[in-house]
């Protein structure tokens, strides 16, 4: 059982006053021999960086300067998101919230928040904070990432110092001056967050904080003093927004962070006297508009609609979201029949890989860019936050209104189109339970009330402006309707072992199985590795695995039956399941991931 969360906060706090001197951490040298040592000292980090890359960024031409009113208007937006973000540096609250919209450049803002910050702490305290950045989905911080290694032009092999990327598909790389470490090694530096900047995920920070696991709260005096930069804040489910305001403000208090929290969406997790905001408007920024119609309608019914409008509209781009995987997957093959051979269909949900989602990603951009075809995507809410695409229309089952219009940020995102993109939501409902698929994913009262604030004007439109405002009455009455402090009550009585059980920003299934797919030479290599370990009765899962793998209800897997291969370990339980790709199995394909059998 873990200390107490204010206990952990008190022994950081001793920290605070000399942290150069009393961070002490653990190290392991080539010998195995574990010693304790004073933390790697700071790196320099040069005042104005972001400010130089921003510019560099427009002499080789990768940003183009405006040539309309809209270009413009949408370079203004973004020049006012980092200019409102910088001048939070002159408040004296450790507390700050960044509201924007979609496409308005918030990572390059926090980051230059966030070095400007460490550059007046230096000065004024004389120590350089660590920056932490978190986001909600791996995708994100992926982009993060690249983005991150541009601007300070760290290459793959350079992450020890500078930058650890710390989720469960991090690579496992760390070099220093010329050595070479072994896996274990490896695992200790990076869970220990040594470096001058992390970037890792939400549930990987909240883990650190509130995490019953030794292997978690070990890195937890890494916290103290640092500038922490927390992306998409609207991902945190309503139940947990208490626990995670006074853990925000904990950290500011107690282990003098300093906070940054931004979304597009913001919602109410901390009352506005508590931190400093700051809001950017969109400036007559209009890009899209909301068509709401509270008519139930049947999947085929809705697909149907969709293959209409595609008809209708054969140079469109087209995006089309849905709630559940299978409900994804269906309609992407009715889809499949009814378009055009020239056009470019893609697929993306849970039951893709991660190695072929980040490759779909990717072609995907090119695709949208180059404008030589028409783009259709049809996914889940995986595409919902931070991946920087732009659609002209998109169909949106019924969702939260902050999904909704997360996933209305990948319509027109940078008023490339005059005309408005088109954003259809639609409530569907599967034909043989007669249930909403939206009720099988989000909580009743966040749909209620996005149909209450959306009824207002059923089967009309809501312009962006409008649909912003109305974010406000929606966040307000969720707030007012919701019981949110059940995580807190157990984190405040110190009931840990309760608190691990209510409080999982990801849903476990238990009955859930694993299932690695065997695509290419290294996934083969690391079923190897695993099998080689198991001989010596040892389950070894290096974090690469995670790339390769996709989360099956034990329904779905019992019902493959001899279809696909289980590894056990050595006490005989199921560690995950094995399945080929096309042509060697009918089961998983790499544009469109698993497929569930007909029968």
């Amino acid at each position: 059982m873990s200390e107490p969360l204010e206990s952990r906060f008190l022994v950081a706090n001793v920290k605070i006053e000399y942290p150069d001197e009393d961070d002490a951490g653990f190290s392991v040298g080539n010998t195995g021999e574990y010693s304790v040592e004073r933390d790697l000292p700071r790196s320099p980090i040069a005042d104005g960086i972001i400010d130089k890359f921003r510019d560099l960024q427009m002499k080789k031409g990768i940003w183009q300067p405006p040539t309309n009113d809209r270009e413009k208007r949408i370079k203004k937006l973004r020049e006012d998101t980092y200019q409102r973000t910088n001048d939070t540096l002159a408040s004296d609250n450790n507390i700050v919230s960044l509201q924007a919209p979609t496409g308005s450049g918030k990572t390059l803002a926090m980051l230059s928040y966030a070095v400007r910050l460490r550059e007046k702490i230096k000065k004024e305290k004389g120590f350089a904070p660590r920056i932490i950045y978190a986001l909600p989905f791996i995708s994100i911080a992926e982009q993060v990432e690249n983005i991150v290694r541009d601007i300070f032009d760290i290459r793959h092999k350079e992450n020890d110092a500078l930058l650890t990327v710390h989720h469960s598909l991090s690579e496992l790389n760390w070099h220093s001056q010329g050595d070479e470490y072994d896996p274990k090694n490896i695992r200790f530096f990076i869970d220990r967050w040594r470096s001058d900047i992390i970037i890792t995920t939400t549930v990987r920070l909240c883990e650190t904080i509130l995490g019953p696991s030794k292997r978690d709260s070990i890195r937890f005096n890494r916290l103290a003093g640092s500038i922490i930069l927390m992306d998409e804040v609207q991902s945190f489910p309503v139940k947990y927004w208490d626990i995670i305001g006074e853990t925000i403000k904990a950290l500011a208090n107690n282990l003098g962070c300093h906070m940054l929290i931004a979304t597009a969406t913001m919602p109410a997790i901390i009352r506005p006297d508590e931190m400093y905001s700051t809001s950017v408007d969109g400036g007559g920024v209009n890009r899209y508009e909301v068509q709401y119609q509270s008519k139930r309608i049947s999947l085929d019914e809705f697909t149907q609609e969709v293959i209409a409008e595609l008809r209708d509209k054969p140079s469109s781009n087209v995006l089309v979201v849905l709630n559940t995987k299978a409900a994804a997957a269906s309609a992407y093959s009715e889809i499949q029949k009814a378009i055009d051979s020239e056009d470019e269909l893609y697929f993306l949900s849970g039951w893709v890989a991660p190695i072929h989602r980040k490759q779909t990603i990717n072609q995907l951009r090119i695709s949208l860019k180059s404008g030589k075809r028409r783009v259709i995507l049809v996914c889940t809410q995986v595409i919902e936050a931070g991946v920087d695409v732009s659609f002209d229309i998109a169909f949106r089952d019924l969702a939260p209104l902050d999904s909704i219009i997360q996933v209305a940020g990948r319509c027109n995102r940078s008023w490339e189109k005059e005309k408005l993109g088109i954003v259809k939501v639609r409530c569907v409902f599967n034909s043989e339970s007669k249930r909403g698929y939206a009720q099988s994913v989000y909580d009743e009262i966040d749909l209620e009330m996005t149909r209450e604030v959306l009824q207002e004007r059923d089967g009309e439109s809501y312009d962006e402006e409008k649909l912003r405002e109305r974010l406000s009455l929606y966040f307000s009455e969720i707030r007012k309707r919701k019981i949110t402090n059940v995580a807190l009550k157990h984190a405040i009585c110190l009931e840990w072992d309760d608190l691990g059980k209510t409080f999982n920003l990801i849903d476990r299934v238990d009955t859930s199985c694993k299932v690695l797919i065997q695509c290419d030479g290294r996934s083969e290599s690391i079923l190897d590795g695993i099998r080689d370990k198991l001989k010596e009765k040892r389950v070894w899962i290096p974090s690469a695995f995670y790339r390769y793998t996709i989360e099956l209800s034990k329904k779905q897997y019992d019902a493959l039956e001899f279809e696909v291969e289980s590894v056990w370990d050595h006490n005989g339980h199921l560690l995950f399941g094995v399945i080929g790709t096309e042509p060697d199995t009918k089961l998983y394909s790499s544009d469109t991931g698993f497929k569930v059998p007909e029968n």
